[in-house]
């Protein structure tokens, strides 16, 4: 047996620190493994083992969607902004800086889908604005021609020289009786416009309601009407050019009192000159299918009238024109009607091409 001889003084070894502790590792020996220890594991073929304890599957076979609302994005793009979005302040694409909308039940932007709204405007709104076209437009033109009849006075076919004290006493009433016709004319056009918008978004209006709305807005577009009509007859006189022009600029004068502020004189002109080409070939257009349909009729009744003026005289003869006057009026009525859409639809186009507007929006400036 080998004695170690003890150390010489002061070359004592380090005390161990782990003496007494009897997991710890032993002095020039490698870590004794306990039971149930952590102790070097193996290295699994390939390098990479399985995840620490706890790391397992997550529950459910996946971590599901995310919290608060951050789900897939919009149709279109994140927010709404992508192909189909619109942002904030703007307008869809593909749609004019005005924001006019291809569903909208009054706008579209190309002649197909103008002439298109004209006539669903007047499949839904036919019966209202006939009632009311008949009450402020064919009566008064039959109570008009009536009063020309009886009291003989030509007013266009006399000369300057036939215009003595008794022809404008007797002319006087028929002067009169026109500005009362412009009057309720006027009326009916505003009522029937704000019908038109009214039911297109879906509202039901009556009469009555459209009648009073009339009576009261009616008067602002009789006042600017005489101006426009005195412009378009001026022009006429003058040059047959500047009234064709006034006719063309005036157009949209009734829309424009009906649902605008400001002077729609001027609205109407800076509408119709603001988009010259699409407004003068929708206006011509509309205009072209009134003029002929007016001259058809008038061909007719005239061709009657003055059957009735050869076969007839005295008292029948002033019969029989009255009733021709009465169902020619009658007659006329319809395309008026139809000629309420294709305006309306115009102003809304001119309009939308340089700021949002909508039947929505028409219908809540027309109730200001």
């Amino acid at each position: 047996m080998t004695v170690t001889p003890p150390p010489p003084p002061g070359h004592e070894p380090p005390e161990d620190p782990y003496r007494g502790d009897p997991g710890a590792p032993q002095s020039g020996r490698g870590p004794t493994p306990q039971p149930g220890g952590y102790g070097d594991p193996p290295t699994p073929p390939g390098g990479y083992g399985q995840p620490p304890g706890g790391y397992g599957q997550p529950p459910g076979g996946g971590y599901g969607p995310p919290p608060g609302g951050y789900g897939q994005p919009a149709q279109g793009g994140w927010g709404g902004y992508g192909s189909g979005g619109t942002p904030p302040g703007g307008v869809p694409p593909g749609q004019p800086p005005g924001g006019g909308r291809s569903g909208d039940p009054l706008w579209s932007d190309d002649v197909g889908g103008w002439w298109q709204r004209g006539m669903e405007v007047f499949h839904r709104s036919w019966r209202t604005i006939a009632v009311l076209m008949l009450i402020g437009v064919f009566i008064p033109s039959v109570i008009l021609g009536s009063t020309n009849s009886l009291s003989g006075v030509d007013l266009y076919g006399a000369s300057m020289d036939e215009y003595d004290t008794e022809m404008i006493g007797r002319s006087l009433p028929s002067l009169i009786a026109a500005l009362i016709v412009g009057y309720l004319t006027a009326l009916a056009w505003t009522a029937a416009l704000r019908a038109a918008v009214k039911e297109s978004v879906g509202e039901s209006v009556s009469v009555g309601e459209s009648l009073a709305y009339g009576l009261r807005r009616g008067l602002r577009l009789w006042g600017w009407g005489i101006l426009a009509y005195l412009t378009v007859v001026i022009g006429l006189v003058l040059c047959v050019l500047p009234g064709l022009w006034a006719l063309f600029a005036l157009s949209l004068i009734a829309p424009a009192a009906t649902f605008e502020a400001g002077s729609p004189y001027v609205r109407s002109i800076k509408l119709t000159h603001r988009n010259f080409g699409g407004a003068l070939g929708r206006l011509v257009l509309a205009w072209l299918v009134i003029v002929l349909f007016g001259c058809v009729v008038g061909l007719i009744g005239g061709a009657v009238s003055a059957a009735a003026a050869v076969a007839l005289s005295g008292a029948a003869e002033v019969i029989v024109l009255i009733l021709v006057q009465a169902v020619m009026s009658l007659v006329l009525i319809i395309p008026s009607v139809w000629l309420v859409g294709m305006i309306l639809c115009t102003y809304v186009w001119a309009r939308g091409r340089t700021e949002p507007v909508s039947a929505a929006s028409l219908s809540m400036e027309a109730d200001r």
